[in-house]
């Protein structure tokens, strides 16, 4: 088994990317080639987001920046749980794809986060980390 000594450092890399790409996650690829199903682009937004991101989408009159400043914030938090966009970016602080493994259930949910997420500046090479969670 393995340990959580790089856990801190993983945390300020994604919290990083997030920062320095907020154009990018606010407008990801994902987005455009989902098919939402009938639900709201926003709603779609908003799913991806960790607790305090969401409110800030929200207090702002649902600006996608301002939400990824937050959640680059929450990245960077000790012990605060993570959002979709922080396995976004971790495939990017990674180089290498990451697989997201969603909980099997009937929901659109899973749909749109279940499956391979690739780094921004895509590498082949390497084999995917699989990461299972859920919201």
């Amino acid at each position: 088994m393995g340990n959580e000594s790089y856990a801190m450092m993983l945390r300020l890399l994604v919290a990083l990317d997030l920062a320095l790409n907020v154009d990018f996650y606010a407008q990801h690829p994902k987005f455009a080639s989902f098919p939402s199903g009938g639900r709201h682009p926003k709603t779609v937004f908003s799913l991806c987001l960790s607790k305090s991101s969401d409110k800030a989408f929200h207090d702002s009159e649902q600006d996608r920046k301002v939400a990824i400043w937050s959640e680059a914030r929450t990245a960077s938090t000790p012990k605060e749980w993570s959002g979709y966009f922080h396995v976004l970016a971790l495939s990017a602080v990674l180089a290498r794809p990451v697989f997201s493994s969603y909980p099997n259930c009937q929901s659109w949910t899973r749909d749109f986060v279940h499956g391979i997420v690739y780094p921004r500046l895509v590498t082949f090479s390497a084999d995917p980390v699989f990461l299972l969670w859920s919201r």
